[in-house]
C-alpha cells in the first residue's frame, strides 16, 4: 500500500506572510489540525493546531505572519513510498500527519489515522476470504462425509 493511497488530497495551506488569525481560521474551514505554509506555490513549512494554541495561549498577537512559528524546513514523504515506511517516519518523529510532497509541490497530507483505517480494512477483507474458505472447506467435508455414508452398506 503506497501513500498515494491513503492520503488526504484536501490540504489547509497559507502563504508565508499570512497571519497567525489566517492559519487558524484555515484549520477551522477544512477541520484539521495542520496547515501546509507556501510561498510562491512551495512548501516551506508546517503549522499545527497545537502550535497555533501554543501561540494564542500565550496571548500573542494574532496578526504576526505565520512563518514566525512555522515548523521548517519542511519534512515530507513521497506519495509513492510505501505507507509502512510513512509510518516509520510519524513515529520517529512523534507526528500524526505527514505532509505529501512531490518534485517540490504539495500533494496532499497523509495521517496516522489514514493509515491504519486501510490497513484494518485489508484486515477485515482478508479475514472475510478465510472465513469463506473455512466455510467452503467444512461443507466439502460434509458433503464427502454424506456421499461416503451413502456408499456404506
Amino acid at each position: 500500500m503506497k501513500v498515494l493511497d491513503v492520503m488526504q488530497k484536501e490540504v489547509a495551506v497559507v502563504d508565508e506572510l499570512s497571519s497567525v488569525a489566517d492559519a487558524a481560521k484555515a484549520l477551522l474551514t477544512l477541520s484539521e489540525d495542520i496547515v501546509i505554509v507556501c510561498t510562491r506555490g512551495k512548501p516551506i513549512g508546517v503549522v499545527t493546531g497545537h502550535d497555533i494554541q501554543s501561540y494564542l495561549g500565550m496571548g500573542k498577537n494574532t496578526r504576526i505572519p505565520v512563518s514566525r512559528i512555522m515548523s521548517s524546513p519542511i519534512v515530507s514523504i513521497s506519495p509513492y513510498a510505501d505507507a509502512e515506511e510513512a509510518l516509520h517516519h510519524m513515529d520517529a518523529q512523534k507526528l500524526r500527519k505527514y505532509p505529501v510532497i512531490l518534485g517540490g509541490r504539495l500533494m496532499g497530507v497523509v495521517s496516522l489515522q489514514s493509515i491504519v483505517e486501510k490497513k484494518n480494512a485489508h484486515i477485515r477483507f482478508h479475514r472475510s476470504i478465510q472465513n469463506l474458505v473455512l466455510v467452503l472447506f467444512v461443507a466439502f467435508e460434509i458433503g464427502i462425509f454424506v456421499l461416503s455414508a451413502r456408499g456404506s452398506p
